[in-house]
Formats: C-alpha cells, structure tokens, sequence
C-alpha cells in the first residue's frame, strides 16, 4: 500500500502548497465554509474467477436424525472453474462540508471532504429441529457481520462567469478526489469465508455549477459532477483454506478512464470578507 499512500499524500499537499504560494493574495479573497448533500454513483461489483485442479471429497447430504450419518462421494480429480461477483455496500447519498477562498476576481480554490462514514451491520439466521424429546436443536446458522469505512476528499480550481451582484451566476471548476475505503464481511457459517477489502481510488473531476444567492452572506451551489477513474490501488481477498494459495483475490473489470456521475447541494456561509485592492498596483 505504498505506492497509493504516496499518491494521496501529493493529493493533500499539493492544494496546501497551493494555498502557502498564494497566501499573500487572500487578503482580496473572501472565505466560506459550507455543508453538503453528496450524491455518488454504486461501486461496479467485483468479481472472482479460478480454476484449478481437485480431489477433496465433496459433502452432498447430511441427515439430521439420531441414527444417521454423513454420506460423502470419492471422486477422481477434476476441473473446477468458479466465478463469484461481489457488490460491496456503497455510500450513495452522505453529508459532507468544505472550505472555499474566492477571490474577488471569481477565482475559487475549495477543499472539501466529500465521504465519511463508519457503519457496522448483521444478520443472522438460525436453523433449528425438534428432536424426539420435544427439545429445539440449532442445525444451521446462516448470516454475516460487515464493517465498512469511506473516507473521501476532493480538491477543486475554478471560476465563477458573470456579475458578481447576479443572484445567479454559473461556475465551472476542475478538480482531483482520493477515496478511502475498507471493507470486511465476516460469515457465521462455515460455508462462507471472510472477505476483506482495502482500495484507494483517484478520480479527476470535471464540474460545472450554479450558484443561487439566497441570503446577503449565504448562497447555494448546484454542482453536477463527471468523474474520471486514473487510477484503482485495490487489495481484495478471501480468507477460504480450501483453495490453492494464489487464488484468493478478487480484482474489479473497468476500463481506463472509467467515467461516473455525481452530485452535490453546497449550502455556503460567508465568515470572512475581501479586502478592497488599492488602486496602486502591489
């Protein structure tokens, strides 16, 4: 995971030595902060496909009874080809917030952190007969827990068109996106195995917007987002011991650049007012 560490690390410094180059100049800026409505595109499922060589002994039926046993088949070795397509849980709509500096030319630089979220769920099924004592007997349990964590921040350059007092104006904006996320399922049955899933993605952004004046120091930005997958650092795999070591990772199919649709609603408050320029040149 170095060489993704390393890219979101450029992702965050790059804005912030942006914002060192040009401090002098933000004294003739003005700065907002802002909560948001974000909309984001599913996750493409992943899938797994193997095939290899086996000889286990395949279990095709038990009998739940007192005086039964379990019934196994020996076979010779075989060709197994298996395909398993995974969708994790995605975080369609989430809150976020951001910080603007808008220049009194309408050149805007925002940082925004755009996913956060940390859920946890289960779901459990139980399989219980009755014996011939009248007493219930679990025989099967069945479901899993998943944990997941996103986290996803976005850096734009752009500008607004038009007079500045309109109380509509359009922007379009430029900008890139790291997204964090884990991912961990953990079966409650032997049938199942473990998954785990840790990836970093980076996406370049292409955003025009409108921006409607609602208050004399609030305003609200309707940003429709095209995003563009440069790069995928993706780690899946499944904890399953009965198959050959090698091929127990999953991989997702796209194609570069790989292009989805976003959204977001930014409700901005202005805390700091621009400086009026002298009529001297600095």
């Amino acid at each position: 995971m170095k060489k993704p560490s390393l890219v979101v690390l450029l992702c965050t410094f790059i804005p912030l030595a942006m914002y060192a180059q040009f401090g002098k100049k933000f004294k003739y800026s003005s700065i907002h902060i802002a909560a948001t409505l974000n909309y984001y595109a599913p996750f493409e499922p992943y899938t797994f496909f193997d095939e290899y060589m086996t000889d286990d002994q395949d279990l095709i039926l038990t009998f739940q009874t007192n005086n039964s046993g379990t019934f196994i088949i020996e076979d010779d070795p075989i060709n197994v080809q298996r395909t398993v397509t995974f969708d994790f849980p995605s975080q369609i709509l989430g809150f976020g917030m951001s910080l603007q500096i808008l220049s009194d030319k309408s050149l805007f630089q925002e940082l925004s952190i755009t996913q956060f979220s940390l859920f946890k769920s289960n779901s459990k099924i139980d399989y219980q007969i009755q014996n011939t004592a009248g007493y219930y007997k679990t025989v099967l349990l069945q479901g899993e827990e998943q944990k997941t964590t996103v986290f996803g921040m976005r850096y734009e350059f752009g500008k607004y068109f038009g007079n500045r007092k309109s109380p509509v104006k359009f922007g379009l904006g430029v900008g890139i996106e790291p997204t964090f996320y884990r991912f961990k399922m953990t079966p409650k049955s032997s049938r199942r195995f473990p998954i785990t899933a840790k990836f970093t993605t980076i996406e370049m952004s292409a955003i025009p917007m409108l921006s409607f004046k609602i208050a004399k120091k609030v305003t609200l930005d309707i940003k429709i987002i095209s995003n563009f997958l440069i790069a995928d650092f993706e780690s899946v795999t499944e904890d399953n011991p009965t198959r050959p070591k090698g091929v127990n990772s999953f991989a997702r199919n796209y194609n570069l650049p790989e292009i989805d649709l976003g959204a977001s609603l930014v409700l901005r408050c202005q805390i700091k007012d621009a400086k009026k320029r002298s009529r001297q040149r600095d």
